[in-house]
């Protein structure tokens, strides 16, 4: 049985880390719809106000597993399927935009589900299971409406555009309600037959990207990507497409030293989709000359994309977009950057040593590589990170877990999205630093920018 002075222990540090928040910054209204620009957005920047959450985050779980009967905890979690299940399912059916219609007051059920053209009946269930889990609220029985966290599934398209034509909705927009969608009704599928995988030999020690659980699942010997690419699978392939542009792309101007470039370096975004990652870049930098490479139908949206949001950048040839295959010769010779923006979980360690061993090629003096990436943690100590610049996290205050337990479930969570999607994997700084140094790069320094996501900089190895 967990000791009182642990419990205790918890409970201080959530009580001490809510008086940092509460003296630095105002916590929005859980049940008012979210406000873009909102105080979350800018004041809790702060790293003592992002500290303050991770530890409430920590702590707040931690306390939970110790109290809860631990067959609880194991029921509980085994029938977790059901939120995200419930969530894929209000998503699809358009529950955020007629709610949004609706107002703050909210819409009885029979009318959300008329709209919805569905059974009241087990739409309220889902609905009430989601406000339970403080997605939605209920405002009197069998009345819905949005609060904060449901409001951000919200597409902004009006209902009757839905309802005419339900494959607009993922036509550009909102990045988060498509990333929902995907993960809590494709993934899940996919992840619904890890365990056999795990079990099947021809699965369970194969590092092959065609031998994931996806493949296992829609019954293919296509990698993911060229699946997408089917004709059949078009309306999966904008939604994904979509949920791709749901990262925060403001870190990709904190994360490296962009203004120290000379004029005109040459920053090149491999497998760059349509360059969302360096559009910021090029906004901020515009003496800098920006190359998105990646397969043809990204490159084809990509200078749509551009054409639309900075049509200077493409008509002065400030960008350039490039089909390219990263596991075939690096044509543009000694860039200054090369970047690698979520390009290293995709793939298994030998398939990431080739592509890092043709932009080693291609290197120059000095050249930098950016990969931009989840950085793993051990649930446990490690001192490796000590000895590379900005890669050791502090630790945090006891009796949290050494990796903040719950506060950075998401990069475990994204691990085995990757797993069960393609066979790729998040890491931790040692297995960068192993298949770094096995391509012939050395990593210089380590900058931590959004919550999920680090900037690891490297530099050619002296042979």
């Amino acid at each position: 049985m967990a000791s009182t002075s642990i419990l205790r222990s918890l409970a201080n540090l959530i009580s001490s880390s809510v008086d940092i928040i509460e003296e630095r910054a105002q916590v929005p209204d859980l049940d008012l719809a979210y406000h873009e620009g909102e105080v979350s957005d800018n004041g809790f920047s702060d790293p003592a106000i992002t500290d303050a959450i991770s530890c409430i985050i920590a702590a707040t779980a931690q306390l939970v597993a110790a109290i809860r009967p631990a067959h609880l905890t194991l029921i509980s979690t085994a029938m977790m399927i059901h939120v995200p299940a419930a969530l894929r399912t209000v998503t699809d059916l358009h529950v955020a935009e007629i709610l949004r219609e609706a107002g703050p007051q909210g819409l009885h059920i029979r009318k959300i589900a008329a709209l919805s053209r569905t059974s009241p009946g087990k739409l309220a269930r889902m609905l009430r299971l989601l406000a339970t889990e403080h997605i939605f609220k209920e405002v009197t029985p069998d009345v819905f409406a949005h609060n904060r966290i449901s409001s951000l599934l919200d597409t902004g398209r009006s209902v009757d555009k839905l309802i005419e034509s339900p494959q607009c909705k993922w036509d550009g927009g909102v990045g988060i309600a498509a990333f929902v969608s995907y993960t809590s009704g494709d993934t899940l599928k996919f992840t619904s037959y890890l365990a056999e995988t795990m079990q099947d030999p021809s699965f369970a020690h194969s590092e092959d990207h065609v031998k994931a659980p996806f493949n296992y699942t829609v019954k293919t010997d296509l990698p993911f990507w060229q699946w997408l690419d089917l004709p059949e699978n078009e309306y999966e392939r904008r939604k994904f497409g979509l949920a791709m542009t749901c990262a925060p792309l403001h870190s990709m101007l904190e994360g490296f030293e962009w203004g120290l470039l000379p004029k005109n370096s040459v920053v090149v975004d491999v497998g760059g989709g349509v360059g969302m990652a360096t559009l910021p870049v090029a906004k901020v930098f515009p003496d800098l000359r920006i190359v998105i490479q990646d397969r043809p139908k990204f490159v084809e949206d990509a200078r749509k994309l551009w054409k639309a949001e900075l049509p200077d950048a493409v008509s002065s040839g400030q960008v350039a977009f490039q089909v390219h295959d990263f596991f075939e010769r690096q044509p543009i010779q000694a860039a200054d950057v090369y970047l690698l923006r979520w390009i290293m979980h995709d793939w298994n360690d030998s398939l990431c040593i080739s592509i890092l061993k043709r932009l080693r090629e291609a290197a120059g003096p000095g050249t930098k590589l950016l990969i931009v990436d989840a950085l793993m943690s051990y649930a446990c100590q490690d001192s490796f990170a000590c000895g590379i610049v900005g890669a050791a996290k502090p630790l945090p205050p006891k009796p949290l877990l050494a990796n903040f337990g719950h506060a950075r479930v998401g990069e475990y969570l994204f691990d085995l999205q990757m797993l069960v999607t393609v066979n790729g994997q998040e890491r931790t700084i040692r297995q960068f630093s192993d298949i770094l140094e096995i391509a012939g790069w050395k990593i210089e320094e380590v900058k931590s920018a959004a919550a999920t996501q680090a900037h690891i900089i490297a530099i050619p190895a002296v042979v």
